[in-house]
């Protein structure tokens, strides 16, 4: 692993590279953070430098294959007491950033991004993925108990950040005097100039592969290769059982049409859910739902292609409105139908061509996606052939990692242009 010291050769009329620090709330296991190593990656391959700066477990860069790639740097960063520790900074000043990208606005992004502006004296600048307003107020009021504990998280996050997951009305000023904020679909970009009164350019997010054929399905579901695998990824928590709970129900009703289907699922889940219950509890028998549990991103898109239906159910909500479940990239790209609510990032995508669309989260909106898609080999060729269409349409490294670039020089024109004005003004009085 490089530690991106040299910056490559540049002709005299060529642009000065950039270096861009960006500063991740996890580590690779995230998907923000696998999003945010994506661009990474473009940006050393377009001649940048970047160092990403994570939390948590080191080794999740060898099992995500994060190691290696020259000109991008991994660091590890801790907190001590209210921010980073002196030996991050450190880190931060050797690499002289241009420009610090904070991949979020919560408070343990926002910590470390403000040390690390304020140490090297880059401008600073935001990405935007959800309702951040929206996520703190369904997570802190379910139970009487479970809001205790957030007003617990939120004593401890002012001596601890990590302690305090989310968006506070701290961090949101700290964001609205960023040199850019960036979001990932056009409904949220437009929110969040909504509501920070700020402009928010769409750079939507990197599908690393989308160019490259298609990989071979792995054999980690050979015992299903005669049945129907609906599948679905990413992590079960508090925001995401519905969804997994409007999928269990829908494969019990395609079986009671008659096709033999068994629901899989790929990802972390918070330990408070009962999968059995759930299962139950949709008519299911146990053999019918497979829990595979976390698997990292390399073992993925082969996984995917085991399957007959990819899903992403999801009610008419602000919430899917105003994101862009990150499994969808890799659902594009993989060939295999897909069937993802209308709304927001839904509406960049075709109907009946690209995607099959729901427009409520009843399991039996979503059965009836499934059996058409399941009963109709036109179709379900069409959605294979045109899902990968998009993906390569919307999330091309190239075209959004050169929009990436040019949203940076922009906000860093505007940075300088700004400092400029302020000390002429300081000069003249």
């Amino acid at each position: 692993m490089t530690d991106g010291s040299d910056t490559p050769s540049q002709t005299a009329s060529s642009p000065s590279p950039l270096r861009v620090l960006i500063v991740c709330q996890y580590d690779l296991a995230g998907a923000s953070e696998k999003q945010a190593l994506w661009f990474g990656r473009e940006l050393v391959r377009t001649g940048h430098l970047v160092l990403m700066s994570l939390y948590g477990d080191p080794e999740s860069a060898g099992r995500e294959a994060a190691d290696g790639v020259e000109g991008l740097r991994l660091h590890f960063h801790r907190f001590r007491g209210r921010t980073v520790r002196s030996a991050d900074l450190r880190v931060a000043g050797e690499f002289a950033p241009t420009a610090v990208h904070a991949f979020s606005a919560r408070v343990p992004v926002a910590t470390a991004a403000r040390a690390y502006a304020r140490a090297t004296g880059a401008p600073y600048f935001v990405h935007w993925e959800d309702d951040e307003f929206g996520i703190r107020t369904r997570v802190n009021t379910p139970s009487f108990a479970r809001r205790i504990a957030s007003h617990g998280r939120s004593l401890a996050r002012a001596f601890y950040p990590p302690a305090g997951p989310y968006v506070t009305r701290a961090t949101l000023q700290w964001a609205r005097g960023a040199a850019g904020h960036d979001a990932l679909t056009p409904a949220l970009a437009d929110w969040v100039q909504e509501q920070l009164g700020r402009p928010c350019e769409v750079v939507l997010p990197i599908a690393p592969h989308v160019w490259e054929p298609l990989p071979a399905p792995s054999d980690t579901l050979r015992d299903l290769a005669s049945r129907r695998v609906l599948m679905i990824t990413g992590a079960i928590h508090g925001g995401s059982v519905p969804d997994i709970e409007t999928a269990l129900q829908a494969t019990a009703l395609v079986r009671q049409r008659g096709h033999d289907a068994v629901f899989v699922h790929a990802g972390t889940v918070v330990a408070r859910f009962d999968l059995d219950a759930m299962v139950r509890d949709a008519g299911l028998a146990p053999a019918h739902a497979r829990f595979l549990g976390p698997l990292p991103f390399p073992a993925i898109p082969p996984l995917l292609r085991e399957a007959d239906v990819l899903l992403q159910p999801g009610a008419p909500s602000t919430f899917n409105r105003l994101r862009l479940p990150s499994k969808l990239q890799a659902y594009l790209a993989s060939g295999v139908p897909t069937v993802t609510f209308a709304i927001g990032f839904g509406e960049m995508l075709e109907d009946r061509m690209e995607v099959l669309k729901v427009s409520t989260a009843a399991a039996e909106e979503l059965t009836d996606a499934i059996a058409a898609i399941l009963d109709d080999d036109v179709l379900r060729q069409r959605l294979a052939e045109g899902g990968r269409r998009a993906a390569q349409r919307l999330f091309d490294p190239g075209a959004n990692g050169a929009a990436l670039v040019a949203y940076f020089r922009a906000g860093m024109e505007r940075a300088a242009a700004a400092t400029a004005s302020t000390t002429a003004g300081a000069r003249r009085e």
